[in-house]
């Protein structure tokens, strides 16, 4: 008669490490995947210098709304087609945009010179850019061009 003690031990051992597995497995199973581009805001405008900070952020739904707005609830300025922002989005997460250097946290060689910006909000992350008014890689001035005549607001 041969000894099974083993063969059940073996047995038992791949039972109990697919069943202590199956929560992790289904846990990650649930987990939402993070969409990027579906849960961009944006926020662009002038910022520094001796200037009060103007702009407007773009939320994900599309509604506009003045970055200074201090009313409760904030008014919407203007509201822009959702697939055009989920386009902008797409091309600044995914091409030349996302690759610029963060805004710097140090002060510039001029403080009083206003600085354009651009802030791509997510559920995944962000990404804030700032150039001195006017200059800046062409990729920023395409795409705050874009954002200027997309809102028409600032």
């Amino acid at each position: 008669m041969t000894n099974t003690l083993p063969l059940r031990a073996a047995l038992l051992t791949v039972a109990a490490s697919l069943i202590g597995t199956a929560p992790v497995r289904a846990q990650r199973a649930t987990r939402a995947r993070c969409d990027r581009i579906a849960t961009t805001s944006i926020s662009f405008g002038r910022t520094g210098g001796n200037l009060r900070p103007s702009g407007v952020r773009i939320l994900s739904n599309g509604v506009v709304r003045d970055i200074g707005d201090t009313s409760d609830p904030p008014r919407a300025v203007t509201k822009v087609p959702v697939p055009e922002l989920r386009r902008i989005a797409r091309r600044a997460w995914t091409g030349p945009f996302v690759r610029l250097p963060t805004a710097p946290t140090r002060p510039t060689p001029n403080p009083d010179a206003a600085r354009d910006f651009i802030e791509l909000r997510s559920r995944c992350g962000s990404k804030h850019v700032e150039y001195q008014g006017g200059t800046g890689a062409p990729e920023f001035q395409r795409l705050l061009a874009r954002l200027d005549s997309l809102t028409r607001v600032r």
